[in-house]
């Protein structure tokens, strides 16, 4: 060992000995004023926050991400880089410290770009997604920079890999839960009762929520706190190369360090001592089981890589590996053997797991190719952030199956997202990041020594010396307690008697890394010997993301910003041991060079109060004063209009228009508007919710441009209202007789049903009803939808019967070809239609049948595929796929 290395090794600077005073003028890496130390303090808060909220609440999905989920994250993230950056203003610099401005101009640069094509895709794509997706990008490379100036000293560093370290297995914990427990009973009760278990927990049967929820529910995969099994895969093969080298650095030490520790130690200290190989051996083996469980092949290819990788790479390893080999064969083989009969064992239980590879690597191709497609169409600016799925959409072949978020490559989506110039920024930088000082470190041989623990070690209290700093174990500890006051009063009983023990034995784990002197050595001669081990695990993850989505997500790359930011800070350790004695080493940085960074850092805030924080705080004001129906899904409103709360029109105006890129907001003042005009408010405010919602129509196109969910959502709420305005005319003979420039607002019930009828209303019969207008807007906005989803069979069928509703038989019969095309062509049976929903009010079934028989659709005495039809919409609004389209194909047959 170094001779100023003690036994006793904790995670505290104070117990250590005197770091080295290597410029000779009483050099200490600790901050130089007290707004550094309040600064590093702030830091440590915030990143023990951002752990606990990024591997409990992963929002590892493009949805969860567009939706502003992360939003919470994001803030953290610019938080911690905020008062890293004031701390990096106030301590001595080494050579190696200031070599890393290099990437830090380079980080820069990226997210400069990113920020231009962000600004380039506003009014061109869904704006709010490409924002939301740079800040989210932006945050976690942010977070690399503040991981290097926390983790100056290894001591530090050990600290924040113990706390990765406990909330990942709490996260482990929780997927052997959820698959032991939670799953088995989810699948017993609905097995039991579907429909009823899907009501219970607010899903409609017939939704395609619902097939999402039972799909989850019925595979065996194991997903933990993720919303998909290859982003908990991706975070695991994070850990795998370091939880791999913990083992192997415990199962290798000496027969000098096992033998005193035998003759001279206590039995609580043997005990530790065998808890430093055995702890980490049962790590590696859960974390194998896991990723088996997660059935996801790149995972397993990933984690194989960077098993090779990390034997190659890191010296220690690849010098002992040879030693290894020769010394114990029969452990080698036995681990072979292990792995062969683990593989077995899965595909006996699951063959279609590698059955099925080539099918899913054909899914992935078709990805790749619609991505280049998009690439090829905007090469240097690309299509914003997280906007891939609705972009892919236009250029899907009718033979694909899925439409997914992302390419399923990350490299693709970055030329997606920011063009080939993105692309290239972003690879140099990673390159750059890889290889920095990686020569001085691939081919160092020497090594911290073994400590040897003996009974001197445990004279202080036990822990005293391993405590860490009480603020950053302090906010740790609190999140952990809102995570369980959380499931407390939200989750079931299950998932709370879950939280309860998975909790208490992430705590344990915890107190052992950080109490036990054995522990806490061991980790840190892990962070200090194996920096290439952090290298490794974030190779490992490009590896697995070059098949796999879950790029710049929350829950799957806070865990390798982290590892490259701890790969970064290595340098400066190796400096700081190799160059003892040499005052040239450091320098004190200009009054500009240490402002830099904060003057940078308040930019980046300043950039996302305006853009994003501001924005998603007026929505969240709109969402919380009108909530909506948990059952239904449909605003509540009556409340408010007994307690006469509803705003004014010019008040939801300024509601709507508060985040004027925000099309989900677009999308909730539709929702609000046409509720309005379904309730009890008197006929003459209608015309002017009439004119909010369709306005609402319009900001949400134009808010997600080439949207055909943004069209179809429309066309859906536009034939929604229309129910009520074509059983009650009652708006239509306002309308008619303001046209005539009639007197008073009409307010009184007509005589139809909703209003009296006045002067000149009866003439108001002989033009379009407000009912018709909005169907006609509704047929408008699906035929926009399907223009944007050419290989839609569901969406060309819905189509074709709203088409069929207005008597629009031309349109009909067109989009009734397009879906049955698409049928044939594919060969999935979910976009097949006979896997296909349609949505069919029932009150307007009458209108549809109506129009049938004037146009001497339906003969006079019906007709099978009629009556069928009939049949399953009194039963429900949602009909399936194939009974519709034999009824519509029945009005074209001739008899």
């Amino acid at each position: 060992m170094s001779s100023w290395l003690p036994s006793s090794i904790g995670s505290d600077p104070a117990v250590l000995s005197k770091e080295p005073d290597v410029s000779g003028t009483g050099y200490s890496s600790e901050p130089q004023s007290a707004l550094g130390r309040f600064a590093e303090t702030a830091s440590w808060v915030l990143l023990a926050m951002l752990l606990v909220l990024s591997l409990w609440w992963p929002c590892d999905t493009a949805i969860a991400v567009a939706k502003g989920e992360s939003f919470w994250h994001i803030g953290l993230a610019l938080g911690v880089f905020f008062f890293a950056a004031i701390l990096a203003s106030s301590v001595a610099r080494t050579v190696a410290w200031q070599r890393m401005s290099v990437l830090w101009l380079l980080i820069a640069m990226v997210i400069a770009w990113h920020a231009l094509v962000t600004g380039y895709s506003i009014g061109r794509v869904n704006s709010k997604n490409a924002i939301y997706g740079f800040w989210q990008s932006t945050a976690l490379w942010c977070l690399i920079p503040s991981v290097a100036w926390l983790a100056r000293t290894p001591e530090r560093a050990a600290r924040l890999v113990k706390l990765w370290w406990v909330i990942a297995l709490f996260v482990i914990l929780w997927g052997f839960w959820e698959y032991a427990v939670l799953q088995p009973s989810q699948q017993a009760q609905l097995a039991k009762d579907r429909i009823g278990y899907l009501q219970a927990n607010n899903i409609d049967p017939d939704s395609s929520a619902a097939v999402l929820i039972v799909n989850r529910i019925e595979s065996t995969e194991v997903l933990s706190v993720f919303a998909l099994a290859n982003s908990y895969a991706g975070f695991l093969v994070a850990l795998w190369p370091l939880w791999f080298g913990w083992m192997l650095q415990g199962l290798g030490r000496s027969p000098e360090s096992r033998s005193a520790v035998r003759s001279g130690a206590s039995d609580a200290n043997r005990f530790s001592d065998r808890a430093v190989w055995l702890v980490p051996l049962v790590l590696v083996i859960a974390t194998a089981l896991a990723l088996l469980l997660t059935k996801s092949r790149t995972a397993w290819l990933a984690t194989g890589v960077a098993t090779v990788l990390a034997m190659l790479l890191d010296p220690i390893l690849r010098s002992d590996l040879g030693r290894w080999i020769k010394q114990k064969p029969g452990v080698f083989a036995g681990l072979g053997v292990m792995l062969l009969g683990l593989f077995g064992t899965v595909y006996a239980i699951d063959p279609l797991i590698f059955q099925e590879a080539g099918k899913s690597l054909a899914y992935r191709m078709d990805y790749w190719r619609g991505a280049w497609k998009l690439i090829a169409e905007q090469p240097l600016f690309g299509f914003g952030s997280l906007n891939f799925q609705t972009a892919y959409l236009q250029v899907k072949a009718i033979t694909a199956s899925e439409s997914p978020a992302d390419p399923h490559n990350f490299l693709l989506e970055l030329a997606h997202s920011g063009g080939l110039v993105l692309l290239g920024l972003t690879v140099l930088l990673m390159v750059c990041l890889s290889f920095f000082q990686l020569r001085s470190r691939l081919f160092r041989s020497e090594k911290l020594s073994e400590p040897v623990f003996s009974e001197p070690v445990y004279n202080e209290p036990m822990g005293a010396s391993m405590r860490g700093p009480k603020w950053f174990w302090g906010a740790a500890i609190i999140a952990s307690v809102l995570v369980f006051l959380f499931a407390f009063f939200t989750a079931g009983d299950l998932e709370l008697y879950g939280t309860a023990i998975v909790l208490a034995g992430a705590f344990a784990f915890g107190v052992w890394l950080t109490r036990s002197p054995a522990a806490s050595a061991s980790v840190y001669l892990l962070v200090k010997n194996h920096p290439l081990l952090f290298l490794v695990s974030f190779l490992g993850v490009l590896v697995h993301f070059l098949a796999s989505g879950g790029w710049m997500f929350p829950g799957t790359m806070v865990s390798p910003a982290i590892a490259l930011g701890l790969w970064i800070a290595g340098a400066n350790w190796a400096e700081s041991t190799q160059t003892l004695g040499q005052p040239s080493t450091l320098s004190q940085p200009s009054a500009l060079g240490r402002s830099k960074g904060v003057l940078a850092a308040l930019a980046i805030l300043g950039l996302w109060g305006w853009s994003m924080a501001m924005p998603w705080f007026q929505a969240q004001r709109a969402y919380a004063a009108f909530p909506k129906d948990g059952k239904t899904g449909r605003l509540v409103l009556d409340k408010a209009i007994a307690d006469k709360s509803l705003p004014t029109v010019d008040e939801y105006f300024a509601l709507v228009t508060s985040a004027p890129l925000d099309p989900d907001l677009a999308r909730w003042g539709m929702e609000f508007s046409g509720a309005v005009m379904d309730s009890d408010i008197p006929v003459s405010e209608k015309a002017s919710w009439l004119h909010q919602f369709q306005q609402a129509c319009k900001f949400l196109i134009e808010r997600s441009p080439k949207d055909s969910t943004a069209y179809a959502d429309a066309a859906v709420e536009s034939l929604r209202t229309s129910i009520g305005q074509t059983l009650d005319t009652s708006l239509t003979e306002e309308m008619a007789f303001r046209r005539q420039g009639g007197g008073p607002a009409l307010r009184g019930p007509s005589a139809s049903g909703g209003a009296r009828s006045r002067g000149g209303a009866a003439r108001a019969t002989t033009t379009r009803t407000i009912g018709t207008q909005l169907q006609e807007d509704s047929l408008r906005y699906y035929q926009e939808a399907t223009k944007y989803a050419p290989a839609n069979a569901e969406l060309h069928l819905q189509t074709a019967m709203v088409a069929a509703m207005l008597g629009n038989w031309k349109v009909c019969e067109a989009k009734l070809d397009q879906a049955e095309e698409i049928d044939r062509e594919t060969q999935h049976r979910d976009r097949k239609i006979e896997a296909a929903r349609i949505w069919i009010p029932h009150e307007l079934a009458p209108l549809l049948e109506d129009r049938a028989k004037s146009a001497k659709k339906i003969p006079e005495d019906s007709s099978p595929q009629w009556d069928t039809f009939k049949r399953l919409v009194d039963r429900s609004d949602s009909v399936p796929g194939e009974p519709v389209r034999q009824m519509l194909r029945s009005f074209f047959n001739k008899p």
